[in-house]
């Protein structure tokens, strides 16, 4: 018995290839969504290592523009941590490629794109105390220079305290992205 009502669509039976894509689960978006931000990341990472060299010449301090001493301290300091200002670029743009690298196997759903990442960040942690401590030395010196300058009250006590920060708040997107991307759920869809 058939049913020739106009006002009814026909059943149509599945393809094999329609049964076989639903049999198949969902994959996580985890590793999709870190791909990107992994990509979004190391696209900034290689434009702020490009532009670190030329960092120091965009410090201003209003009203004294004009005041000879503070351009000399601040052309001192520019030049007392030139070689560590390139090192740090150097590595930053490589861990930037790297990144990006990782990020697109992220997006192919690949298990060496956790492994990178993983790379990425133990290499990075250690550069950012390295350039840390290495910077806190003359950092020291020019935040004094600057403070007897400018008759302001010494702000060195804080800075140990400033770096510190500066570092956990540098390192709040690597614990997570780690995390959510060893999970159990997240490694089962990785190939």
């Amino acid at each position: 018995m058939t049913n020739n009502d106009p006002y009814t669509a026909p059943q149509a039976q599945p393809t094999p290839q329609q049964v076989q894509g639903m049999q198949q689960p969902i994959r996580s978006s985890v590793p999709k969504v870190f791909g990107i931000l992994h990509i979004i990341y190391g696209g900034f990472g290689i434009i702020s290592s490009a532009l670190a060299p030329f960092a120091s010449k965009t410090i201003k301090f209003n009203g004294l523009e004009n005041n000879e001493q503070l351009k000399q301290l601040v052309e001192n300091f520019a030049e007392s941590t030139k070689m560590i200002t390139y090192a740090d670029a150097v590595v930053r743009f490589g861990l930037s490629v790297l990144i990006i690298m990782a990020g697109i196997q992220l997006l192919k759903y690949k298990k060496k794109g956790v492994q990178m990442t993983k790379i990425f960040y133990i290499i990075r942690i250690i550069a950012l105390v390295a350039v840390t401590v290495a910077m806190r030395s003359h950092l020291v010196d020019y935040m004094d220079n600057i403070s007897k300058l400018l008759n302001s009250p010494n702000i060195l006590p804080s800075l140990p305290v400033q770096l510190i920060i500066g570092i956990l708040m540098a390192s709040i997107y690597p614990v997570i992205a780690l995390i959510m991307l060893t999970r159990k759920n997240v490694q089962n869809d990785l190939s």
